[in-house]
């Protein structure tokens, strides 16, 4: 946010009343245990300069506006413990979808940022205590007590009522505002801890990284002192080394795990030298290499976010520059505010309207014309990810070297047509899995797969194989199922260690079959329709 508008800030929550409002909020008391989960590290605190931060009702210089959807339960896993000197007690883990929506205005309602939230949060039901609202003339008090079950049919009849199923949503809404406001005090604030940086080199008794090594050292040092002309030697040895690159052969010098840290330690160096363009890109390749499931996925995503915030703070402040002599002001903490707004005496938090479809249509409208030129963007339309990244993000280790698996729905362009030959480049590739890809052809050098031990190509399109499968010597299985094969190579023989054969859904003659067993070793089990 522009730093000179950082200073009265209004907080409003946009929700029908029947779905979160005050009385919620209320229902928690004290409760800020739920706002305070997955708190940000002790001892960081954010900042604001020239003055402290007002939270205001209104006349704000910044208007901070969070519309929630409506929100669905999803599964529940039962959980159950023993309790000291009592039997067991029981409750629900459970998930709960929480769409959020965040707009940050100026004064004149301008939008100047936005931002939505993941969905799904995971919230307990049961084995916990709670807060009670009890109601007088003069107010409303508290009491304490404990949602407790003790046995599954207990814990199963309560969680199905209206008053358990709003529960669970009060969890869900205040576990998602907990989450904005880990994300939005990175956006308003700033703070006053140095840069976390992990530099990678690699590692292999048969070859000498020792320039990656004094690399990461020579970085390391840059990083620490913020000596961004101490990175030219780092960037220029890690460029040189991702020149050698081989994806598709994990034992290479530079195989895919440490081009994808060769692109992070760029990622980083660039982000810190303020050349996006350079950072988006070098993120974008490490994020073609990387499968979701992967922990390195989560890193690349952290740094992704920390661009898209470091480039809008550089344009929202332009020549700004830390200076020591300027005071600081610790920032309002907002979850303390949230959590202490159950009497409401000092801000009107609530709106009372659900306007979160009109609310998140025109914040992606806003950000397909304010970020369309934005480099994290750009780099994503321009970077082509190469077969052979694709690939090589995929590949996963099994007995004996690696193992491939391909999918209708994540590779959906791939359906209908030939078998990519880079498949055969891949080094160890000893399980290949590509069922239901529809694939018309298989490449004609096919048995350069050496070492290819489970080949599974049912669900497809293949009317005849090639001649050169012969060439598998150390072929295991074959999964041919489903596909409309007429016959099969004769040189299939010569896999003298296939022990499985799986011919059903094919157009194969029974008699060829039959024909086909004593052509093949005596312990290969055929699988037909007969």
């Amino acid at each position: 946010m522009p730093e000179e508008l950082v200073r009265d800030i209004q907080f409003t929550v946009h929700s029908s009343s029947g779905y979160f409002g005050l009385d919620d909020l209320r229902r928690w008391g004290g409760n800020a245990a739920i706002l305070k989960e997955g708190e940000r590290l002790s001892g960081m605190s954010f900042f604001t300069l020239e003055r402290e931060v007002a939270i205001v009702d209104g006349t704000p210089t910044l208007h901070v506006q969070v519309a929630l959807g409506e929100g669905s339960m999803g599964r529940r896993t039962p959980k159950s413990e023993a309790v000291k000197g009592e039997e067991m007690t029981h409750w629900y883990l459970v998930e709960f979808n929480q769409p959020v929506t965040v707009q940050i205005t100026d004064a004149s309602g301008e939008l100047l940022d936005g931002f939505e939230l993941p969905e799904q949060v995971s919230v307990r039901y049961g084995n916990e205590k709670i807060s009670t609202l009890d109601r007088s003339e003069g107010g409303f008090t508290y009491s304490r007590s404990k949602l407790d079950f003790r046995s599954e049919l207990e814990l199963e009849s309560a969680s199905r009522t209206p008053e358990a199923e709003r529960f669970i949503r009060r969890k869900a809404v205040l576990t998602q505002l907990s989450n904005l406001v880990d994300e939005l005090e990175t956006r308003l604030y700033f703070n006053e801890v140095k840069a976390e940086v992990t530099v990678a080199s690699a590692k292999n008794k048969k070859v000498d990284y020792t320039e990656l090594d004094l690399a990461q050292e020579l970085a390391l040092e840059a990083f620490s002192t913020e000596n961004w002309v101490g990175l030219d030697a780092p960037i220029e040895t890690w460029n040189r080394w991702l020149e050698q690159a081989d994806l598709l052969n994990p034992k290479a010098t530079v195989n895919k795990d440490i081009a994808r840290a060769l692109h992070t330690n760029l990622a980083q160096a660039y982000l810190y030298r303020e050349d996006f363009m350079a950072c988006a890109r070098h993120l974008q390749a490490a994020k073609g290499l990387t499968a979701s499931v992967e922990p390195e996925w989560t890193q690349i995503e952290a740094l992704r976010k920390l661009l898209a915030n470091r480039r809008k703070g550089f344009a929202t402040n332009p020549g700004w520059q830390s200076d020591p002599e300027e005071p600081t002001f610790k920032a309002v903490d907002l979850k303390d505010l949230l959590g202490k707004r159950s009497e409401n005496k000092d801000v009107e938090l609530f709106s009372g309207r659900d306007i979160y479809d009109e609310f998140t249509r025109s914040l992606r409208d806003w950000r397909a014309i304010a970020e369309a030129d934005a480099p994290e963007q750009a780099a994503a339309v321009v970077a082509e990810v190469t077969m052979a990244q694709r690939l090589g993000s995929r590949l996963e280790q099994t007995i004996g070297g690696y193992m491939l698996r391909l999918n209708p729905i994540l590779d959906r362009d791939l359906v209908g047509g030939a078998m990519p030959t880079e498949i055969l480049e891949i080094d160890r590739l000893v399980y290949l899995d590509v069922s239901g890809m529809a694939f018309t052809a298989l490449p004609e050098s096919l048995g350069r797969m050496s070492g290819m031990s489970t080949l599974v190509l049912a669900g497809n399109a293949l009317s005849e194989l090639p001649e050169s499968i012969g060439d598998l010597a150390m072929l295991k299985k074959l999964i041919v199922k489903d596909n409309p094969l007429t016959g099969l190579p004769s040189s299939l023989q010569n896999c003298a260690q296939l022990k499985v054969l799986d011919l059903r859904g094919t157009e194969m003659d029974p008699e060829a079959i039959r024909a086909l067993q004593a052509e093949l070793p005596e312990d290969c089990k055929i699988r037909s329709d007969e």
